[in-house]
């Protein structure tokens, strides 16, 4: 596969006038001018509009309070890496955080209406366990939705390095999000390996993904590590394009600064438009929406 060249500009970084802010982005929706954004050490989920003011608010996920400590966070927080927005039986709208499965404690989501109610958490562990079968390593970090499936993203950064597209039934998924049950595991359709090669030396593995027509924009990073639990270093980051069958018809590399893990895509006129928002795996540097663009 060809790899061209998107250039990305900086667009803005997510702190808020009040200091608070999001250092470790995994997920990105985007409704209108409001972006929600989903961290994976965070139990809330951040809401910025960037049009007359810039203090974010917090909407909690989860009642639980992590740690300080980095160490003892990163074993206790639920690692949400990926955010998706969907419609439920009572044609009402939700954001949903998914969890990367990575570990016994990295199962549970959560949601929440986009009217403001009170947030659901969602089990899926009955789901995850299945999936553990074919992909021991399991590290969902990556969601979209086309037709009439769900599609979740496995990184394929531990040791087997096996990076996979899953399917879920639509209809069956959000039917037990809306009867507030475990997530089943007969809603799994199909498992699509890929092999995304490498990139500046290293191999490259999906960190996100977002839906536009019939058509699927993926985010993969390039990172010096064999762990689905331990970072490395970030080494570059490309976004591709699958066709409606799965099969990779374009690529581009992306000018981040710091990981990029979350992906928003939407059409504007003659244009495809890209927010990606970026972890640096650091506790001091706060995450940063990145913007480009590509005439269709």
């Amino acid at each position: 596969m060809l790899t061209k060249k998107l250039s990305l500009r900086s667009m803005r970084t997510l702190k808020s006038d009040s200091d608070l802010g999001v250092k470790a982005a995994s997920g990105l929706v985007k409704v209108g001018n409001t972006f929600y954004v989903i961290a994976d050490d965070e139990v809330s989920l951040a809401e910025f509009n960037f049009e007359g003011h810039t203090t974010a608010r917090y909407i909690r996920l989860l009642g639980a309070t992590l740690p300080v400590d980095p160490v003892a966070r990163k074993k206790q927080k639920p690692d949400w890496e990926s955010l998706i927005q969907l419609k439920l039986a009572d044609d009402k709208n939700i954001l949903l955080a998914v969890p990367s499965g990575s570990t016994e404690n990295r199962m549970t989501g959560a949601f929440v209406y986009t009217n403001n109610s009170a947030p659901f958490t969602v089990d899926f562990s009955a789901l995850y366990s299945a999936l553990k079968v074919k992909l021991p390593e399991l590290n969902i970090e990556g969601a979209c939705i086309l037709n009439d499936k769900l599609k979740l993203f496995q990184r394929g950064n531990g040791a087997a390095g096996k990076n996979a597209v899953i399917d879920l039934d639509l209809k069956g998924f959000c039917s037990d999000l809306s009867r507030g049950v475990p997530i089943a595991e007969k809603n799994l359709l199909a498992i699509h390996d890929y092999d995304l090669g490498h990139f500046n030396g290293y191999k490259l593995d999906f960190t996100d993904a977002c839906a536009v027509n019939d058509s699927i924009w993926f985010l993969a990073v390039s990172e010096q590590s064999q762990s689905t639990y331990d970072d490395g270093k970030y080494c570059g980051a490309v976004i591709g394009c699958l066709d409606s069958s799965g099969k990779e018809i374009a690529r581009y590399e992306i000018d981040c600064a710091t990981k990029p893990e979350g992906l928003w895509v939407e059409l504007e006129q003659q244009r495809i438009c890209f927010y990606v928002v970026t972890d640096a795996d650091s506790t001091t540097i706060y995450s940063s929406i990145y913007f480009g663009k590509l005439l269709l």
